[in-house]
C-alpha cells in the first residue's frame, strides 16, 4: 500500500492528522508513505509518481486537494502528480481518494484504465475548528481502513455515507449554532462520496454556502488560492 498526503494550507493540515492516524495504525500492514517530510514541497510529483514505480502497489491512499478543470490530484508542490496525462500509471490499481472532485474527475478517467477509485463528487468539505475535525475523522478513515482491510469498497461507501449522516445527526444535536451549520456540509459529504463510475455524476454547486465559509470555520479544497 503507498499512502500519499500533503500538508500546506488548513484543509490539508486537517487532512493530514487523519493521514497520520491512518499510518500509525497500519504500521503492520509496511506501508509506504509519501508525506511532505519525506518528498518536500519541490519536485513533489516527480517523488510521487517515482514511488508509485517503485512500490507496485496495487493499493493507493491520497489525502489532499483535488481539482476538476484539468482534473487532478495535487503534491505537496500544488502540481498535479495525478492527472490525464499520467492516469494509466493508475491500471489495474485500487485507489481511495479523500479531496474533491476525485470520483467525477480524474476518477473517471482512471476508471478508463482499469483502476478502481473510491472518491467525492464536487466539493470535499472538511471543517477546520470544533468537534467536527474529531467526528469526521471516523467518517474520512472508514475508506482508507476498507482498501488496507481488503473489504468491499462499494459496501465500504455505504458505511462511509451512513457514518457522515451519523455525524451529521450528532452535530445537528449540538446545543451550538456553529455545530448545526456544520452539520449541513457533513450531510454534502454524504452525498458525494462513492465509487467512480462511467455514468454522468454532476457536482454538486453549493455557491451561496461559500459566503459562510469565513463565519463557519469550513474551507473548501475548491476554493483555497494555487
Amino acid at each position: 500500500m503507498l499512502i500519499i498526503y500533503s500538508n500546506y494550507d488548513p484543509v490539508t493540515k486537517v487532512l493530514s492528522s487523519y493521514a497520520t492516524t491512518f499510518v500509525a495504525e497500519s504500521g503492520h500492514a509496511g506501508p509506504q508513505c509519501l508525506d511532505p517530510a519525506c518528498y518536500g514541497r519541490h519536485h513533489a510529483v516527480r517523488s510521487v509518481m517515482a514511488g508509485l514505480g517503485k512500490n507496485g502497489a496495487t493499493k493507493v491512499v491520497f489525502f489532499g486537494h483535488g481539482r476538476d478543470r484539468p482534473p487532478g490530484l495535487l503534491a505537496q508542490d500544488q502540481q498535479s502528480w495525478l492527472d490525464r496525462t499520467n492516469c494509466a500509471h493508475l491500471a489495474g490499481r485500487k485507489i481511495v481518494a479523500t479531496a474533491c472532485f476525485s470520483r467525477d474527475g480524474i476518477g473517471r478517467r482512471a476508471l478508463a484504465h482499469g483502476a478502481t477509485v473510491v472518491g467525492y463528487s464536487g466539493v470535499l468539505w472538511v471543517p477546520l475548528q470544533g468537534p467536527g475535525v474529531r467526528l469526521m475523522e471516523e467518517c474520512i478513515l472508514t475508506l482508507p481502513r476498507a482498501l488496507r482491510d481488503d473489504n468491499d469498497l462499494r459496501a465500504a461507501s455505504e458505511d462511509a455515507r451512513q457514518r457522515f449522516l451519523d455525524v451529521a445527526r450528532e452535530l445537528q444535536g449540538m446545543d451550538d449554532p456553529e455545530a448545526k451549520l456544520v452539520a449541513s456540509y457533513v450531510r454534502l459529504n454524504a452525498r458525494a462520496v462513492g465509487l467512480a463510475d462511467k455514468r454522468r455524476i454532476i457536482p454538486f454547486l453549493m455557491q451561496w454556502f461559500r459566503g459562510l465559509v469565513g463565519r463557519s470555520g469550513l474551507m473548501n479544497a475548491r476554493t483555497v488560492s494555487r
